[in-house]
């Protein structure tokens, strides 16, 4: 039985090249990574011609970073393909 799914396609990653000052995404070059989200959900331009995906809601990364010596280690919780899980 062939079973078409009626949810919208999600697109998590896109390539995007970085240079040392600028970005581009296809031709189109910016000054940076946050220019390029602004133009593509401003404007509904497509992320790639091959598949014609826009982007509906951007997620801005967390400011927050900790130190390592702002951390205490209790116990590991789990290991496993991409790094271990600590308490």
């Amino acid at each position: 039985m062939n079973r078409q799914s009626t949810e919208p396609t999600t697109v998590e990653n896109s390539w995007a090249s970085i240079g040392d000052n600028w970005r581009h995404f296809g031709d189109k070059e910016f000054e940076n990574i946050d220019v390029l989200i602004r133009y593509h959900y401003l404007e509904k331009v497509p992320m790639g011609d091959e598949c014609g995906t826009c982007l509906q809601r951007p997620i801005r990364a967390p400011k927050t970073r900790y130190k390592e010596s702002d951390l205490e280690i209790i116990s590991q919780l789990g290991a496993g393909n991409f790094g271990e899980v600590f308490k």
